[in-house]
């Protein structure tokens, strides 16, 4: 999994990064992201903290075995891709809907999509999907009742 994450951006093998200690480590993640332009301006302090908020989620989804939603999805993909994220992230969600799944795009890329002026786009998305469930819903209540 981490190869696939994160093969262009660190391209030693995980031997190498495993002998590194915990700050020669960071130290190596931050050049790596600096050189990829990922993160411009960060220092130590973040990347410990990145570093952390990624092992954490990693561990998290090798731990985690999702069921398959009767639903459908509402899935919102950001316009531009940025590495080391897949290109087409939603093709790992089609398999968890019993009812398919519906894509939205929002302009930015992961990270911006959810900041303005890119947050007002995924705000008038959700709005749209909410309406539509609750429309879906009073449609099914009215069909009971009658």
């Amino acid at each position: 999994m981490f190869k696939n994450m994160f093969g262009k951006l660190l391209p030693d093998s995980l031997d190498y990064l495993r002998q590194l200690d915990s700050n020669a480590l960071h130290s190596y993640v931050l050049d790596k992201l600096r050189h990829g332009g990922l993160a411009e301006g960060i220092g130590m302090v973040d990347a410990h903290r990145f570093l952390n908020v990624w092992k954490a989620n990693i561990e998290a989804l090798e731990r985690y075995t999702p069921k398959i939603f009767p639903g459908r999805i509402s899935f919102f993909r950001a316009a531009e891709w940025l590495p080391p994220n897949p290109e087409h992230p939603e093709l790992a969600w089609i398999s968890f809907s019993g009812k398919g799944i519906e894509i939205f795009e929002v302009p930015g890329n992961h990270h911006t999509m959810i900041m303005p002026p890119h947050v007002s786009v995924l705000a008038a998305h959700l709005r749209s999907c909410m309406w539509a469930e609750t429309a879906e819903d009073n449609k099914t209540s009215e069909m009971l009742l009658s």
